[in-house]
């Protein structure tokens, strides 16, 4: 998991980089494995699901796509 991570940057629509409190760098590439941090739509609390692209756009921030739709990336932990 990537607890202590600060900074999220997608860097295309297959890869997002986190930079951590001490700089370190750690990049992770499509897909991906998410848990639910709390319930949205029809997933539930502590599932786990496939992060197939990632977006971004100024007024929302980082997105995943998940199945086709596109979730705000605080409603999940990134597991790999």
């Amino acid at each position: 998991m990537f607890e202590g991570f600060e900074l999220k940057i997608v860097l295309d629509p297959f890869s997002i980089l986190f930079v951590g409190k001490s700089g370190i760098l750690k990049r992770v590439h499509c897909p991906f494995y998410v848990r639910c941090r709390s319930p949205v739509d029809s997933y539930i609390l502590n599932q786990q699901l496939i992060v197939d692209m990632v977006s971004t756009d100024k007024w929302q921030g980082i997105k995943y796509i998940i199945k086709g739709k596109s979730y705000h990336h605080s409603l999940f932990e990134i597991l790999n």
